[in-house]
């Protein structure tokens, strides 16, 4: 298993096989999705919780530009948003500074 697909799972309590949702829009998950993504200047270094987050394909392409009719860009601020949530929701503790960072690093 992938290092960044481990911490997101471990982080939230979820085994490999357990139904996990888009963060986005609640469809099953398929992808961990590093907000700030190699792309953009993120590394293995970034494989931490508050850059990690769970998407459906649909939502996973989105968050890459890839849109269909529609659709628009899943930007960092709504993805960031949306992860904010599930971990308030999961209790899963997190440093704001690094979202703080996550956000700098995008703009």
């Amino acid at each position: 298993m992938e290092k960044h697909r481990k911490v997101y799972l471990e982080s939230f309590g979820f085994h490999q096989g357990d139904k996990v949702y888009c963060e986005v829009c609640n469809c099953l998950f398929s992808h961990v999705h590093h907000i700030v993504f190699k792309g953009m200047g993120g590394s293995k270094l970034w494989d931490f919780i508050e850059n990690l987050i769970g998407l459906c394909i649909f939502c996973h392409d989105r968050a890459h530009g890839i849109c269909a009719p529609g659709y628009t860009r899943l930007t960092v601020g709504q993805l960031v948003l949306a992860h904010k949530r599930k971990m308030i929701d999961f209790e899963v503790e997190y440093k704001k500074e690094k979202f703080e960072i996550i956000l700098n690093e995008a703009v």
